[in-house]
């Protein structure tokens, strides 16, 4: 036969004719080019055809494990997806997410489940229905951030305990290289065991080198600028919404309120060390603000309370609300309940002695200049009595100047402040009796 002829033989499997081409002999058992194109496209629709089998098993499983969940009631219905609150017979609750297919990043999902942080969102399971990924995690039972300052805008100690609890739940999403991208009131939840983030609907796992993101997505006032296509959105991205959301704690007011910036300015509202803390942080260009959110949480610790701040330095009547509320928000400690005792010891003397003084006071006519004097003298010693209590329970407590200090340190600051109020009580004292003398003449002598 010639090189190259073609030659008809019956197949060995089943007797249909082939085309075979011979090759001087050497590819005699050789298979022609269709029938290996028909054999890959009948294992390639093989492939398909198993795949779609456990697509459908995968969404069975789904629908079942989703049926299990009874739903509560509806939390919120939006663009980003409907959030209900359930119950998985016995267990829960739970809080359900259902995602639009494409909005939620799975990657961040099982990343945040491989964290050991109770204050990010514990994740039980998540799972793909048709038309809709969901995510359920453990219910945080408390109050909403936007619920919270509805009711006025919180107190500095208040505020630097929540943005305490904050920095250490976002660092630990940005350990795991992921960006929140909605740090807003309504994803932040104030319970009994702290400040909670919640809800990653938008976040996403940043990508080096990538320019900007993909999807532009995030709240007016407190996303950064990048997340609206500038750049790309990165651990600095969050720094600025957690300033924003410091500066609205503070001020009560939403940063895209027109009085806003001049709330923030106001040292009767914002102390000013506070206020430059919350510009640098929320700064237009990412490289003017803190580069981490340690950065930010050690800025916060190092100037909580300044001393040069005139906020800080109101008579101590104006700080008794804010004493009373450090009292009721602080988780049960011993601190606390030694605190409670001293605040419960303070309010029982100054009543004796304004009971006692009164009594005095009605028993015997006095001339005006002793009048005069024993006003000052009664006003300087409710003065110490208040100050002195008021400043031992800021100082066990750790709050204000005292926060971060060590013992040594909150001592030293204690004595300072007790020396320099008491000075300056003693001599308005002093000029309160030259004064009196000045008006009504010499005391007489007895």
């Amino acid at each position: 036969m010639v090189q190259g002829e073609t030659r008809q033989t019956d197949s060995p499997r089943d007797g249909s004719p082939q085309a075979v081409l011979v090759q001087g002999g050497s590819s005699r058992g050789a298979l022609p080019q269709t029938v290996r194109d028909e054999r890959a496209v009948r294992d390639e629709r093989a492939v398909r055809d198993e795949q779609v089998v456990r697509e459908e098993r995968a969404v069975l499983e789904a629908i079942k494990r989703d049926d299990a969940y009874q739903v509560l009631r509806v939390l919120s219905d939006g663009a980003s997806g409907r959030a209900e609150l359930v119950m998985r017979g016995d267990d829960g609750p739970y809080m359900r997410k259902r995602y639009p297919l494409g909005f939620a990043n799975t990657d961040v999902v099982r990343r945040v489940r491989q964290l050991d942080e109770p204050l990010l969102p514990h994740i039980v399971e998540d799972y793909e229905l048709p038309d809709c990924y969901v995510v359920v995690r453990d219910w945080v039972a408390g109050t909403s951030l936007a619920d919270r300052v509805s009711q006025g805008r919180m107190a500095l100690p208040e505020a630097l305990a929540m943005m305490d609890d904050l920095c250490r739940a976002v660092g630990a999403l940005h350990s795991a290289g992921v960006v929140h991208r909605d740090l807003t009131p309504g994803n932040v939840v104030l319970a009994r065991d702290g400040a909670h983030v919640i809800d990653l609907g938008i976040a996403r796992i940043h990508v080096d080198g990538a320019t900007r993101d993909t999807t532009h997505l995030g709240t007016w006032g407190f996303a950064a600028p990048e997340q609206f296509g500038f750049a790309q959105t990165d651990a600095r991205s969050d720094v600025y919404s957690l300033g924003r959301l410091l500066g609205y704690a503070l001020t009560g007011i939403r940063p895209d309120d027109e009085r806003y910036e001049a709330a923030l300015a106001d040292r009767r509202i914002v102390p000013a060390s506070m206020g430059d803390i919350v510009r640098r942080a929320s700064a237009f260009e990412p490289s003017a603000r803190y580069q981490s959110v340690d950065a930010l949480a050690r800025a916060l610790h190092d100037t909580a309370v300044p001393e040069d701040d005139t906020w800080y330095e109101l008579a101590i009547w104006k700080r008794l609300p804010l004493t009373a509320k450090l009292l009721v928000t602080a988780p049960l400690s011993g601190r606390k309940a030694a605190s409670v005792i001293i605040g419960v010891v303070t309010v029982f003397a100054a009543f004796v002695f304004l009971v006692s003084f009164a009594q005095q006071a009605m028993a015997m006519p006095v001339p005006i200049w002793q009048v005069t004097e024993a006003l000052f003298g009664f006003a300087f010693v409710m003065w110490g009595l208040v100050f002195t209590g008021q400043e031992l329970i800021w100082l066990l407590m750790g709050y204000g100047e005292y926060a971060g200090c060590p013992l040594g340190g909150r001592l030293k600051r204690f004595c300072i402040r007790i020396g320099e109020n008491l000075l300056t009580g003693l001599a308005l004292m002093y000029a309160a009796s030259i004064l009196a003398n000045m008006l009504y003449g010499p005391m007489p002598e007895v």
